[in-house]
């Protein structure tokens, strides 16, 4: 890659990552069920999903082109949703013991590097404008799209 422009090496690794990236079953339904009930369809041109994908761009400590992926962005209300596995990201109830001990499976990072990961992609959507809700696979899907839509008719953020 290194004969490559800045753009070819962008355009490279976003398709690279598109590729690998994966949602599970249970993350789909809740995605579609939220856009559902903010009655948004999946393949309008506002929502970022599956296979179009909404991303950031950034340079990390070593200057290396990376990118973010976002499982949902609603981009006319400003909403990111990351709807986090616990075999993927670490839940925030672990204790520090078994946050040391928490592994992911393919990068390898503890619970605390896991974290502070999580936290620097939101805090980049935040940067760009946007309100970053976090759904966990344990949490009742019901409860958490009220917590959203309640959240965004507070602010007068819903269609």
């Amino acid at each position: 890659l290194d004969n490559k422009s800045d753009d070819e090496k962008q355009r490279i690794l976003e398709a690279k990552t598109r590729r690998s990236k994966r949602y599970s079953a249970e993350a789909e339904r809740f995605i579609l069920k939220l856009l559902n009930a903010f009655g948004i369809d999946a393949d309008s041109p506002e929502v970022y999903f599956s296979d179009n994908e909404w991303f950031i761009s950034y340079r990390d400590e070593n200057n290396k082109h990376r990118l973010f992926f976002y499982d949902l962005v609603i981009r006319d209300l400003k909403i990111v949703v990351e709807y986090n596995g616990s075999s993927w990201h670490a839940r925030p109830t672990l204790s520090q013991a078994e946050l040391a001990a928490w592994a992911n499976p393919v990068t390898r990072l503890n619970g605390f590097e896991q974290q502070a990961k999580d936290t620097f992609k939101n805090a980049l959507a935040e940067k760009s404008g946007f309100k970053v809700f976090t759904v966990w696979d344990y949490e009742d899907h019901d409860a958490a799209i009220d917590r959203i839509i309640n959240n965004e008719r507070l602010n007068g953020n819903t269609k």
